[in-house]
């Protein structure tokens, strides 16, 4: 009957608090629309210009009239605050309203609005808790009648049964006639459910006491109430010793008057967690993080306390502290170090860049000794090699023509070393100056392989050539140099050609990157010994040869081809090779049209 009577009083709250919250909810709805019509057509011309001082106006005017809106702002089209007002509130009792602001199916911006529902809720709290004590009250009245007529009828003669039962005999009816079966039955149904709430409140003792977090019950007086078995392990006490301790005695930071100060913090906040230090019954101790909590039981407060050693945690975080001092310390001086090797380095750098530059201008001086010097042999030269020709044209017995024929073939070799390594030195040295002029490019092709044709014919070659239909007779450039690149390399196809053939090709192609122009494309290909792909790379260096036995079998000081190289480049082209070693060689020199034909 009991329980019936708080059910209904508790249903009847609930339905009260059900429609005093659906009122509540169509009476904002309704001061919202209000507000919100009140201040669309205000504030419509402020937010499209964007008027921030009228628009918080306009703000500071809504709230002022209702305290109970804690926030209002107005936002423009793309959600930022144009003006805006808030006040401290608790964000769970709140209602927040937003509306767009459109005009003519546009939207410029945004109305928002946060209602403080504190009150309301507090009298319709109020209201509930009224109508349950009316109905409780009334209930309560009605059920005292029936628990009287109960008592008077009913409970008394049970009252009666059971004394006389357990063996009363100062019962007047040892067994009253007027009970029936059924309010037997239902003596024994009580008294089976008292025996299973009691088992229940066993097993909740067993199950806290088994738990693994120290958990500790103290009253309000700061004295212990209850503890299970970890919290007795952990302060090694024994259960009867409980009563005993006080919280002065386990947790050294608190006495009496920081207990009470503490107790009236926890109240408030019902529950915290915190760091302290806690005392064994052997004086030792322990650092712990105790979870505290405020509970209410049979009209008594007390503070339930779980507790958790952190030793181990503390030890885990000194030792991270200490590595980590350790690190920052070897990163320190990591730091220095590598300060220092970049100061080093750069001293060592500038020594590099101070010993180039030496080594440069050594390498300047040494090419301009050498320009110097073979233009000083040169010189004399040409008087031996004229002095040998005019001896050739006397009349010499054959021994005689013999040493003046000697005396020419190695004077000419001489001279053309001597030549090689003048226009080496003055490549280097930076004193090569190209010449631009007009000449005919199949004509001088031509020359270059009428030069070249008796030294083919001495070792029973072809020597062709191929000059494309397209190619212009008259260019722009330096006939002179282009014929002594022309002659090393058809000379060096000829030298390193057993048999077979050495073919000379040139045409007109458009430029990859640019097929509206045209360039100029040289090769000379032979039948020779070929070249392997990894002596390819370093063709083109200085004094390089691809295999020494070649100095002595064909002669040569590895110039050539490095001036060619220079030379292309100094006419801003480039110079390729493609070889198949024992199947032959090909040579390519690409040049632009410098300056176009010459009409």
């Amino acid at each position: 009957l009991g329980v019936a009577t708080l059910l209904v009083s508790a249903l009847t709250g609930e339905l009260v608090r059900y429609f005093e919250r659906r009122y509540l909810e169509s009476e904002i709805t309704l001061q919202t629309q209000r507000v919100f019509s009140t201040l669309s057509a205000a504030a419509m011309d402020s937010v499209i210009s964007a008027d921030r001082p009228i628009l918080q106006t306009l703000v500071s005017g809504v709230v002022t009239n209702d305290p109970s809106i804690v926030t209002f702002s107005i936002q423009d089209a793309r959600g930022r605050s144009l003006a805006a007002w808030d006040k401290e509130h608790d964000p769970e009792n709140v209602r927040t309203f937003k509306e767009p602001l459109t005009y003519e199916g546009d939207s410029y911006g945004a109305l928002s609005i946060t209602w403080d529902t504190r009150e309301r809720m507090a009298t319709i709290h109020y209201h509930v808790n009224n109508m349950r004590l009316l109905v409780f009250c009334s209930l309560l009245i009605l059920s005292a009648t029936i628990l009287g007529c109960l008592d008077w009828f009913l409970l008394r003669p049970i009252q009666r049964l059971s004394r006389t039962l357990a063996g009363d005999k100062s019962v007047d009816t040892p067994l009253p006639g007027d009970l029936t079966a059924k309010e037997i039955a239902e003596l024994q149904q009580v008294l089976r459910e008292r025996l299973e709430t009691e088992e229940t409140l066993k097993f909740t003792r067993f199950y806290i006491d088994q738990a693994g977090d120290p958990t500790f019950w103290l009253t309000r007086e700061g004295r212990f109430h209850y503890a299970n078995e970890a919290a007795l392990k952990l302060l090694g006490v024994k259960r009867e010793q409980v009563p005993e301790l006080s919280v002065e005695n386990v947790f050294p930071a608190f006495d009496s008057r920081r207990w009470k100060e503490f107790w009236s913090g926890l109240r408030e906040s019902q529950g915290f967690t915190l760091d302290c230090r806690c005392r064994r019954s052997d004086g030792g101790e322990f650092p712990t993080s105790t979870t505290i909590n405020y509970i209410e039981h049979e009209d008594r407060s007390y503070c339930c306390a779980f507790v958790r050693d952190i030793t181990e945690r503390r030890k885990a975080e000194e030792a991270l502290k200490k590595a980590h001092d350790e690190l920052e310390q070897r990163v320190e001086e990591r730091t220095l170090e590598l300060r220092n090797e970049v100061a080093e380095r750069k001293v060592a750098e500038i020594a590099a860049q101070e010993a180039r530059v030496a080594a440069e201008s050594a390498n300047r001086a040494k090419s301009e000794f050498l320009a110097t010097m073979s233009h000083e042999i040169r010189t004399p030269m040409n008087a031996v090699l004229g002095f040998a020709s005019i001896l050739q044209s006397t009349k010499l017995d054959e021994e005689q023509l013999d040493f003046v024929n000697t005396i020419r073939s190695s004077g000419d070799s001489l001279l053309a070393l001597i030549n090689d390594i003048l226009d080496f030195s003055k490549i280097e040295a930076g004193q090569l100056q190209l010449e631009q002029f007009g000449f005919d490019m199949p004509q001088m092709i031509e020359e270059v392989a009428s030069l070249m044709a008796s030294r083919a014919e001495e070792r029973h070659l072809q020597l062709a050539v191929y000059c494309s239909p397209e190619l212009p007779r008259d260019w722009v450039g330096d006939p002179i140099r282009l014929r002594q690149i022309l002659l090393n390399l058809t000379g060096n196809a000829i030298k390193f050609t057993e048999k077979g053939h050495v073919l000379i090709e040139a045409s007109l192609e458009a430029k990859p990157e640019d097929p509206t122009l045209s360039q100029l494309v040289i090769s000379v290909s032979d039948t020779g010994i070929g070249i392997a792909e990894e002596d390819q790379k370093q063709l083109f260096g200085k004094f390089h040869q691809v295999d020494s036995s070649n100095t002595r079998k064909f002669g040569g000081t590895g110039l050539g081809l490095a001036i060619c190289r220079m030379l292309v480049e100094a006419m801003k082209g480039r110079i390729t090779v493609q070889s198949e070693l024992g199947k032959g060689s090909t040579f390519t020199i690409t040049l632009p049209m410098l300056g176009g034909t010459v009409h």
